[in-house]
């Protein structure tokens, strides 16, 4: 009876190209990440190191959002917005912050606030309303009408 001879293919080991294959995906420090903009329709997504800290994120996420021509459009300057990780708390990532240290694969980039200019409070403005023209001057003429407009109530 004739046996067959051991083949070359050995089911318990493993080919080196297998072998490299794995370790290249172990070592790997490169990870997907979805960003949703506030304002905007659908996720961006795109690839990440983890030695990358918010500010290259956001820049990143700005540069997907612009060539894919999407709505509203929100600038460049990485200092004007917050990343916010969807489940890991409500606070903002530092700029200096790595991404891979909050542990969350979903962000929320959201637009800071402009800071308003303050605003003239109800007091100086009837102070500046209702002060009287300097003696001699026709201005009076201008201040008449508006100091009876405000004091007509209407129903």
């Amino acid at each position: 009876m004739l046996r067959k001879t051991k083949s070359l293919h050995d089911p318990m080991r493993k080919n080196t190209r297998e072998v490299e294959a794995t370790s290249n995906i172990k070592s790997c420090n490169r990870f997907l990440i979805i960003v949703e903009v506030f304002g905007s329709t659908g996720p961006i997504k795109f690839l990440v190191n983890k030695d990358d800290d918010t500010r290259t994120v956001i820049d990143k996420a700005l540069k997907h959002y612009a060539r894919e021509g999407r709505l509203p459009v929100l600038g460049s300057n990485t200092d004007d917005f917050h990343l916010y990780p969807v489940d890991a708390g409500f606070d903002a990532l530092k700029s200096s912050e790595q991404i891979n240290n909050c542990g969350a694969r979903k962000f929320l980039l959201c637009k800071k606030q402009q800071r308003e200019t303050p605003r003239m409070t109800e007091e100086a403005r009837s102070k500046t309303m209702f002060t009287v023209p300097g003696k001699g001057s026709n201005k009076w003429r201008l201040w008449l009408p508006k100091a009876l407009s405000l004091r007509i109530i209407s129903y």
